[in-house]
C-alpha cells in the first residue's frame, strides 16, 4: 500500500523481478512483437517513487541512484515510463490532471533484465489509482480515472510498456501473449527460498536482444516447469527451468558469462538470466545462498 507521508506526497517501493521460466513462443509480423509465455518473481531489490503534487499541469521526473559501483541509471527524466505512464493518464483524464512531481531513487539497475522501469511505472500508476478513489479526488481532476476498470487499468499499462502489466499485479505473475495477458499465480514453496543476484557492468537493450532470436519454443517449456511445480514440487521443477534468451544473454559479455559459471559451480537449483540479461541470478535454500559472496534477496508479495 502506499502511504501519505505528508500533505500531497506520497510514497511506494517498487520491486524488481526474475523470470523462474521464459518460453518465448513466436512472432506478431502485425503487432511487430514476439508472443511469451513467462513467470515473474518479485524479489527484495526496491525502487523507491515519491510522488507530491503542484499547481499547474504536466509531470516531471528526477532520478537519484543509489547503485553499486560501476552501474549508471542512463534514464532521461524527459521521456521515461513514469513520463508515458503520466501522458496515458491525462489523455484518459482530458488533460485536467494536477502537476506531478517524482522523485525515484534507483537501487535497480537499468538493462539487466529487472525491470527496475515497468516497477517504476506500475507504482506510479497503483499511486494515481488510491488517489483517484478519495474522497477529494474530482478536485483535483482524476474522475475520468474513477470509470477504469481493473482491466482498463492493465490495458493502460500494457501501453506503456510490456512488463508494466505484471508489476500492477502483486507476487508471482505468469504474463502470457506480448505480456499484457497477466494473472497472479501462486507457487507453492517459492518463499522458502532466497535468489542471489549477479550484477555486471554491462546493460544489455531488451529490443537488441529480441532482434538476436533466430528461432522459437517447440514446446511451451513455462507451461512444463508450472505443471512440474503443480506435480513434484519446486526443487524439481527450478532444476528444469529455463529462459530462452539465457544462450544469447552469455554470448553477449565476458563477464555476464563468467558470473553464470561463477554461481552454476554451486550447484544451485536454478541459475538463470533475468529477462533478456544482463542480471544473472541463482535461486537456493537460504542455508546455502550466501556461498557465492553476492547479494541475496527474498521474494516478496
Amino acid at each position: 500500500m502506499c502511504h501519505n507521508t505528508r500533505v500531497d506526497e506520497y510514497v511506494r517501493e517498487c520491486p524488481a523481478k526474475i523470470n523462474l521460466s521464459l518460453a518465448i513462443l513466436g512472432y506478431d509480423a502485425n503487432a511487430q512483437m514476439h508472443l511469451i509465455d513467462t513467470v515473474l518473481a518479485k524479489i527484495s531489490l526496491m525502487d523507491t517513487v515519491a510522488l507530491r503534487f503542484r499547481d499547474g499541469h504536466g509531470v516531471s521526473v528526477a532520478f537519484s541512484p543509489e547503485l553499486p559501483a560501476g552501474l549508471k541509471a542512463d534514464i532521461s527524466p524527459e521521456d521515461n515510463s513514469v513520463t508515458r505512464a503520466y501522458e496515458e493518464l491525462n489523455m484518459l483524464a482530458s488533460g485536467g490532471l494536477p502537476r506531478m512531481e517524482v522523485h525515484i531513487t534507483k537501487r535497480i539497475p537499468v538493462g539487466g533484465g529487472l525491470g527496475g522501469e515497468s516497477s517504476d511505472a506500475a507504482g506510479f500508476l497503483k499511486m494515481v489509482r488510491e488517489i483517484a478513489g478519495k474522497e477529494d479526488s474530482q478536485e483535483k481532476g482524476f474522475a475520468p480515472l474513477l470509470q477504469l476498470s481493473e482491466y482498463g487499468w492493465l490495458r493502460l499499462a500494457s501501453r506503456v510498456g510490456a512488463d508494466v502489466p505484471a508489476f500492477m499485479l502483486s507476487g508471482t505473475v505468469r504474463a502470457r501473449g506480448f505480456g499484457e495477458q497477466v494473472e497472479p499465480f501462486s507457487l507453492a514453496g517459492l518463499n522458502d527460498y532466497r535468489c542471489i543476484l549477479g550484477i555486471p557492468e554491462v546493460s544489455l537493450s531488451t529490443a537488441e536482444m529480441y532482434s538476436k532470436i533466430k528461432a522459437f519454443s517447440t514446446n511451451n517449456h513455462t507451461q512444463d516447469f508450472l505443471d512440474e511445480w503443480s506435480a513434484n514440487g519446486p526443487e524439481q521443477s527450478l532444476k528444469a527451468a529455463r529462459n530462452d534468451f539465457t544462450h544469447i544473454a552469455l554470448s553477449e559479455s565476458g563477464e555476464i558469462k563468467g558470473l553464470f559459471d561463477r554461481l552454476g559451480r554451486y550447484g544451485y537449483p536454478l541459475v538463470s538470466v533475468a529477462g533478456s540479461g544482463s542480471c544473472v541470478f541463482a535461486v537456493a535454500k537460504p542455508e546455502d545462498a550466501d556461498s557465492a559472496g553476492l547479494p541475496v534477496y527474498e521474494f516478496v508479495g
